[in-house]
């Protein structure tokens, strides 16, 4: 089905590594994010979606592209993820960017 959507040919295996959550690699990760994108751009290029609709699900591929780089956000090479992240939700992101310094203060002070 993925692959009818995108027009491209989907492999399986990043499929299970998609549904699974379960990356080995950086190549793994922006293997996923890509095909993450590239599923939200050809949903939200949909006529029959109304604004609202579309903006929700920008939002969650966002929200879930932040989720794949969270934690390896130190490799530089997974930056591109927060980019194409970035190209979906400008707003989101940049909000979640601000709070990120405010909770590795609050992280310190705490510890």
């Amino acid at each position: 089905m993925m692959s009818e959507v995108l027009g491209e040919d989907v492999s399986v295996e990043v499929a299970q590594r998609l549904w699974r959550q379960e990356f080995e690699t950086a190549d793994d990760v922006l293997r996923v994010a890509r095909l993450i994108y590239g599923l939200c751009q050809a949903s939200v290029t949909d006529n029959a979606l109304s604004t609202p609709e579309k903006r929700r699900i920008r939002r969650d591929a966002a929200k879930r592209l932040l989720g794949l780089v969270r934690p390896r956000i130190h490799d530089v090479r997974l930056w591109e993820v927060l980019g194409l992240a970035g190209l979906l939700d400008p707003l989101f992101v940049s909000r979640k960017a601000a709070e990120l310094p405010l909770r590795i203060v609050r992280e310190r002070l705490l510890s």
